[in-house]
Order: C-alpha cells, then sequence, then structure tokens
C-alpha cells in the first residue's frame, strides 16, 4: 500500500512493451493500449479499451471485458453521432452492462468547440453513466477551454492529460493558466490527475504528481488530494478498488 500523502491514480497510463512495472505511488490507473497481463497488478488498475461503433453489451464489437470503453471516433464521426437523437446512443448507453460495473466512457475530440454542446447533451440525457474528457493535449491554442466547462455536468469528468509533461504544448509552465482557469470555473471537485505517458516515461520523469501540483501555488493541499486520488474513487468506483484508493 503506497504512502497517502504521495500516492496517486492516472486517468490515463499508457501500456506497452514496457508497462511491467507501475511507477512508485501509483496506487491505481486506467492503461490504455494494453495487450499485456495485468493480473499480478492491483485491482485498481482498469482496462481501457477502444469501441469504434455505438453498440450495447450483445454485440460481439462491445469490449464486455474493459472497465473503461474509450470511444475511438475520428472527428467528423463522433459529430455525427452527437447530433443523431437520444435513441441513438441507447444500446451504448442504456443498457446495463452484464457484469454490473458503471458505463464509464472516455470520450476524445480534437476541437471540443465542436462537440461540447453534443456532449452536454448526451451525458444529460444518460445520467447513470460516467464520461471522462482530456481537454488539453492540443496545447494552449486549441479550443480546451469549451472541454473544461462540460465538467459543469454531474457526470462529466475531465482530466490532466497534456498538462503533465507538457514542455512542448504548454511552453514557459502555461499549464498553470489551464489548471487557473479549469479550478476557478468548475473547481477541482471533477478534475482527474492523468499522465498521459507509459510507466517508463513516469519514472524517467523523475517527478512525483504530487511534487507537479506543489510548484502550482494556487492549488491548495486540499485540491491536490481530491485531484490525485479521491475524484478517481468517485468517477470510477466501484469499478476501482476504492478501499485502495482511499486508504490512510
Amino acid at each position: 500500500m503506497c504512502d497517502a500523502d504521495r500516492n496517486f491514480f492516472d486517468a490515463h497510463l499508457i501500456i506497452g512493451p514496457d508497462g511491467s512495472t507501475l511507477p512508485a505511488g501509483m496506487c491505481g490507473g486506467v492503461a490504455f493500449g494494453s495487450t499485456s497481463n495485468t493480473s499480478t497488478w492491483p485491482p485498481s488498475v482498469l482496462r481501457a479499451a477502444p469501441l469504434d461503433c455505438i453498440v450495447g453489451p450483445n454485440d460481439p464489437r462491445y469490449p464486455g471485458d474493459a472497465d473503461v470503453l474509450d470511444v475511438s471516433l475520428d472527428g467528423p464521426a463522433l459529430v455525427k453521432h452527437l447530433k443523431e437523437a437520444r435513441a441513438h446512443w441507447w444500446p451504448l448507453c442504456g443498457s446495463l452492462r452484464r457484469d454490473g460495473k458503471p458505463l464509464i466512457l472516455y470520450i476524445r475530440a480534437d476541437d471540443f468547440g465542436s462537440v461540447a454542446k453534443g456532449i452536454t447533451r448526451l451525458a444529460r440525457a444518460y445520467p447513470v453513466v460516467r464520461f471522462v474528457v482530456d481537454p488539453f493535449p492540443k496545447g494552449k491554442d486549441a479550443n480546451w477551454q469549451a472541454g473544461v466547462c462540460l465538467a459543469d455536468v454531474t457526470n462529466i469528468w475531465i482530466t490532466t492529460r497534456g498538462l503533465y509533461a507538457s514542455e512542448n504544448t504548454w511552453p514557459n509552465r502555461s499549464e498553470r493558466e489551464a489548471l487557473y482557469f479549469t479550478i476557478g470555473e468548475v473547481g477541482a471537485g471533477k478534475l482527474l490527475f492523468a499522465s498521459g505517458l507509459t510507466p517508463a516515461q513516469m519514472v524517467a520523469r523523475g517527478e512525483n504528481p504530487e511534487d507537479w501540483l506543489l510548484t502550482v501555488p494556487f492549488v491548495e493541499a486540499a485540491q491536490r488530494e481530491l485531484i490525485l486520488r479521491k475524484n478517481a474513487a468517485a468517477a470510477f468506483a466501484p469499478a476501482a478498488d476504492t478501499r485502495t484508493l482511499h486508504a490512510q
């Protein structure tokens, strides 16, 4: 069990050939791109699987063994699907999972300005479904503010992916501007830490997520606790082992 003052949940960890060892202090995470065996990892390491069509559990294309469904539609296809009536999404969003796990959809978008209205409408139509989005990976010149404001909807969470290790997309420490806007606009209670790195890259970076947030003067201790750990318990429980996430 990791130190409660230093642990973190990584809401977007990329698992590849170098992903056999979790970074020190990581009490859980969502593994994207994983084909490796995670059976020996903590129960709070969840598996994300891509889904490029709007289908439900009875369809063979539905990744029934995944904890998180990574809705992998290109920009035009996502816009088209979001313009459809509520019933269009019923097979995916209206059906209970056979394993009893919550339905968690990870939705990617290059331009949230074009899809924010549709995602908001979808999330409100299916309040039991949990949605996670990344506003920041395209950098400071993208329409990331529209993605941030999605977190005003009760069942939508946003992540820090694109801000941590952001020297190229957010130069000159401008990631602080995004954090300042986010906390001021929607609060810290819907923001999840996400590295978007492999375990090896996390270790090589040499900066614990707690240390990263400690360099941001306006992020208070209680807000760091939400971002690094407690928000994940709300967004991913009971898919994750919440006893691990809340360990003291």
